[in-house]
């Protein structure tokens, strides 16, 4: 029977933005336990719990044998926290990042470099890694540098790792490595919590599957009992899902009832592809930093997903877009006139709408009313008085705000929006400015059925102004219910 390791009932945080609600969790040594849930489902105050950023208001939490009493953090000693964002410094070395917060550095003095290299390599050795302890971290693939963050596990001999929601943006190949990485911690026997939305990454692996909703963790699925349909029905709270993701997809003609036509960049094509209007902007040959040139074109009214099993060469045509990074050959046109990007700024006075992955940090600017942060995109078409013109400030805050959910009369209420509305904002934004050609990264999601319908109402209206849209993702199922035509890349 396995050791009590982490015991929590009745949590209630004491900020108020939190939204748990008498929670419960109980985590036993060696535990793999999948955490997952939709939006307001309250994994943001879990991770804000875990992270140290949260108090305790009520309830009981004993860890490791010790009791925290309310008003007291969760122990910072004893738990690695991997979040959103790699903690990994770009201009050191694999060796010198997985060293860098290493507590056995710290006790025992300064180690030799040499020393750090050889340990280092011990464990990518151990771990099945395919990088090098001297290779520079800024030329990793973002699933590299996760691995070097579960480096940091072993090396510091951690018994809890919580790993908050960092798999969405992974391709196949780098999921497949943190797979193998999690499962050789679950076998030294470290704790593990993983938080996330979407179906479960490792269900192979994990001891339990739980469902949030609404600040409490609903259902439990044990190991072998895992149901696909239960599962969805716990998730989204309504007894047809399936329903309600036909309509979220239903103003775009329904999309979710055909399968997109599929072409690959070499000009083979996979299905029936119907053009909808003029040519709005078209890859000739085009080539970053990968040796495989790609050639595609999107028209007006048409939604192109972009698809890479490993998500680097549609994330690097994104880039290459927005002026991110260099051309190395090959040409764009935009509205048949060439096309050369040489920054995002640049992109979009020349017509480019750019949705980043980032949306939570990238959608508003919380020192900004909704009004002005509306007007934002506007001030090249109608002047710097945009901003200080009250009257277009509120006539925007009327126009839009009655499609939010929250209030838009307060003009602090930008400090607490809900990733819905925030969401709402990105998407009036390129009503306002509209674009010849709509880049989205990362951003459809399969699972967030609320998500998805606030996209799909917004891209309905832009399409039908003759917006070009172009949709990068590395999750096949998610974008084949938007789009017309999919175009699979080779990284």
């Amino acid at each position: 029977m396995k050791n009590e390791y982490l015991s929590i009932w009745n949590l209630v945080l004491l900020e108020e933005e939190a939204v748990l609600d008498r929670f419960h969790l109980r985590l036993s040594r060696g535990d793999f336990v999948e955490m997952l849930g939709t939006e307001g489902a309250g994994k943001t105050s879990v991770a804000s719990f875990f992270c140290g950023r949260s108090r305790i208001g009520s309830g009981f939490v004993r860890v490791d044998g010790h009791r925290i009493p309310a008003g007291e953090t969760y122990p910072s000693d004893g738990i690695e926290c991997i979040g959103p964002v790699p903690s990994v410094a770009e201009s050191l070395s694999v060796a010198e990042n997985v060293m860098l917060l290493s507590h056995r550095r710290r006790i025992h003095g300064l180690v030799h470099h040499t020393d750090l290299e050889r340990r280092t390599s011990f464990l990518l050795s151990e771990m099945g890694l395919p990088f090098r302890a001297d290779a520079p971290v800024h030329m990793l693939t973002e699933g590299e540098k996760r691995a070097v963050e579960l480096m940091r596990v072993v090396q510091n001999e951690t018994p809890f790792l919580f790993v908050d929601d960092i798999f969405s943006t992974l391709g196949q190949e780098d999921m497949q490595m943190i797979g193998t990485c999690l499962h050789f911690l679950k076998e030294r026997g470290v704790t593990i919590l993983v938080l996330g939305s979407g179906m479960p990454h490792f269900q192979d692996m994990s001891d339990r599957v739980v469902v949030m909703r609404g600040g409490r963790n609903v259902r439990t699925f044990y190991k072998g009992s895992f149901d696909r349909g239960e599962y969805v029905r716990w998730m989204f709270g309504v007894t047809d899902p399936a329903s309600v993701r036909a309509e979220a997809v239903s103003l775009l003609g329904g999309r979710s009832g055909h399968a997109p036509a599929v072409r690959t960049t070499d000009g083979r094509n996979g299905g029936a592809e119907e053009k909808k209007g003029t040519v709005i902007f078209r890859a000739e040959g085009v080539r970053g930093s990968s040796d495989m040139p790609h050639s595609f074109e999107v028209c007006g009214g048409e939604i192109v997903g972009l698809y890479d099993m490993n998500n680097r060469a549609n994330r690097e045509i994104i880039r290459l877009v927005t002026g991110e990074t260099p051309l190395e050959d090959g040409a764009f046109y935009l509205k048949g006139e060439p096309f050369h990007p040489s920054t995002t700024e640049h992109a979009i006075r020349c017509g480019i709408g750019y949705i980043p992955r980032e949306i939570g940090r990238a959608a508003a600017v919380p020192r900004m009313s909704y009004g002005e942060n509306l007007a934002l995109p506007v001030m090249r078409r109608k002047g710097v008085f945009a901003l200080k013109n009250r009257r277009v400030v509120r006539f925007l805050s009327s126009e839009y705000g009655k499609e939010m959910d929250g209030d838009v009369r307060d003009p602090s209420f930008m400090e607490e929006l809900t990733q819905r509305d925030r969401m709402r904002i990105v998407m009036q934004r390129m009503l306002l400015m509209r674009p010849a050609l709509l880049l989205i990264e990362d951003a459809i999601s399969d699972m967030n059925v609320g998500m998805l319908k606030i996209q799909t109402e917004y891209l309905a209206r832009l399409t039908g102004e003759g917006c070009a849209v172009l949709i990068s993702s590395p999750n096949l199922q998610a974008i084949r219910q938007v789009c017309d035509r999919i175009v699979v890349l080779n990284s």
